[in-house]
């Protein structure tokens, strides 16, 4: 039974209720947005307090009292030849026999169930233990990714960890149960925690209700797919799909068990995708031989490095952000000066999008230490840059 939240206080009741709520949220019968108004109603003692409704485990205890009243009855008056029970509307209404074999139960509290309705509260139950599946799985990711960004500038083992990590998204945009168990059994960093996918779907959409908690609720208008993340398109290029091929990648998204959650998708896998077909398309055009960085304080500063201090940084955007444009300058401009204060060497950078429908001009910016390529291939894989801006391109990685 749920303890009322009536007269909140931080006390021995009040613990008890919050560490209530939490196992239903930690069992997936608790959704995000319900979990928001619990703890609004606790904060805010001049509402009415409202317990969550559709809870499997509640309704299991309440129909557990009834089994046993019943069961102490049927003790009693096991002799009389007819046994009238009394029960109030409002308990019958919310009884139900979700995750119970209800051939099992005795007579007298099947006739009960018999009194009330429950054959929408199996569905009820599945929709809301599906969402709030998928709403702790995508959080508890971007809580290990929080834990990973901490240390990818200073421990060693974390560095090699979120990168594994980025690549086995590459190879597994989706997954079969049995390899992703065994990964998750072999992999302490975290961050595995894909969406379970019974219909085997190779998309979804989702919305992002808060970022920084990573409260994402489905469906949405973000969609989730090899083909919003860019994947077919980047394939067109040629010879880039072989590269995947020989590297291990995929190149399509099966139909699997697991499919990537939201914060794996967007904070990760786009990303990562963008690097990998970006240094092949880069170093084919300009045959320019690109490096990461070594120096474990200068990870995730930039993607790579030429040999003529040339910083290299892959966006995988499918079109410029021009409302974020001055935010994002103004970041590359501080990652530029974190550079040049680790290696005590001055640094200019190229920041380069993958995907474009847009006819947009190489710029440089900042003194001619950045320079802002919007595209490189269009929607048919193919390169969008003139030979002049080819041209261009290539002056910027080996002027002094």
């Amino acid at each position: 039974m749920l303890s009322n939240g009536e007269h909140f206080e931080l006390n021995h009741d009040g613990i008890k209720l919050l560490t209530e709520l939490e196992y239903l949220i930690d069992d997936n019968e608790l959704e995000y947005s319900e979990m928001q108004n619990q703890f609004h109603f606790l904060e805010d003692q001049t509402r009415h307090y409202r317990k969550p409704k559709n809870l499997r485990s509640v309704a299991a205890s309440h129909l557990g009292m009834i089994i046993q009243a019943l069961g102490r009855m049927n003790r009693t008056f096991n002799k009389m030849p007819k046994i009238t029970i009394l029960v109030a509307s409002q308990i019958v209404k919310n009884l139900n026999t979700v995750g119970m074999n209800a051939d099992l139960l005795s007579p007298e509290v099947k006739k009960v169930l018999a009194c009330g309705k429950n054959t929408e509260d199996q569905k009820q139950y599945e929709d809301t233990h599906n969402l709030a599946q998928k709403q702790s799985l995508t959080a508890y990711t971007l809580r290990d990714l929080h834990r990973l960004l901490g240390g990818l500038q200073s421990i060693k083992t974390v560095s090699a960890e979120y990168q594994n990590l980025r690549e086995y998204f590459l190879q597994y945009p989706t997954i079969d149960g049995k390899k992703l168990a065994k990964q998750q059994n072999i992999t302490s960093a975290g961050c595995l925690q894909y969406l379970p996918n019974a219909s085997r779907v190779t998309h979804y959409s989702t919305l992002c209700k808060n970022e920084k908690t990573g409260y994402f609720t489905f469906p949405g208008n973000i969609d989730v797919s090899a083909s919003s993340s860019g994947l077919e398109t980047m394939l067109k290029f040629p010879g880039l799909k072989q590269e995947f091929n020989r590297l291990g990648y995929a190149t399509s998204w099966q139909q699997e068990d697991y499919i990537l959650n939201p914060v794996q998708f967007i904070n990760m896998y786009l990303g990562v995708l963008g690097e990998a077909a970006g240094k092949y398309i880069f170093e084919k055009v300009w045959d320019e031989k690109l490096m990461t960085f070594q120096q474990i304080e200068n990870n995730e500063l930039f993607d790579f490095k030429t040999n003529h201090h040339v910083a290299i940084d892959f966006k995988n955007w499918r079109e410029p952000h021009m409302a974020s444009l001055d935010k994002e300058r103004r970041h590359i401009i501080d990652k530029l000066d974190h550079l040049r204060e680790n290696t005590n060497e001055e640094w200019r950078v190229a920041v380069i999008n993958i995907i474009s429908t847009k006819d947009v001009k190489p710029v440089e910016t900042h003194d001619h230490k950045i320079l802002e390529v919007s595209a490189l291939i269009g929607n048919d894989g193919q390169l969008v840059l003139s030979d002049a801006e080819k041209i261009e391109v290539g002056r910027f990685l080996i002027e002094n």
